[in-house]
């Protein structure tokens, strides 16, 4: 099914999700849209954890919103091309707290500014990716760093700092 932040359901739904520096992070987009090749990316390149490929399960828990694997799909991620490959110990993880959400599209239909949207009554930001961009695991580590608030990111409407 497709991911719709407003109607999303309790129970699975079709998406990716990662753990990547204490950040949750779930990959939305139709089958074919590249989440299981930018999640292979980032597992391998960059040390995120595999939660879930394909099928996510929602949860409200009292610190947020967490996400997690169904129990028939835990430590899998479809490789296109080789197969189904299972993730060995320190490449995944059962949950992970959301920190933010990733809409995976062509860069020439990427806004300039970033879009918040509301999944299942709570305000999951919402950004737009090409997974396929050479930057695409770059602008990641960014924004885990940005919600990390390790750094800030300026947003077009906001004056930018004056060096002294």
């Amino acid at each position: 099914m497709d991911f719709n932040p407003a109607l999303c359901p309790p129970s699975p739904f079709h998406a990716t999700a990662i753990y990547m520096d204490g950040c949750g992070i779930l990959l939305l987009g139709p089958p074919g849209s590249g989440k299981s090749d930018l999640a292979l990316r980032l597992i391998m390149e960059r040390g995120a954890r595999l939660v879930a490929d394909d099928l996510c399960e929602i949860l409200h828990k009292p610190d947020g919103l967490w996400v997690q694997c169904l129990k028939e799909g835990e430590r899998l991620l479809e490789v296109r091309g080789l197969g189904i490959a299972a993730m060995g110990e320190g490449q995944w993880i059962k949950c992970a707290p959301l920190a933010f959400a990733l809409h995976l599209t062509r860069d020439k239909d990427i806004p300039r500014e970033p879009v918040r949207q509301t999944l299942q009554g709570t305000h999951l930001p919402l950004y737009a990716c090409d997974p396929f961009c050479a930057s695409a695991a770059a602008k990641i580590s960014l924004l885990v760093r940005h919600h990390k608030e390790e750094v800030r990111l300026l947003w077009p409407d906001t004056p930018l700092p004056h060096a002294a």
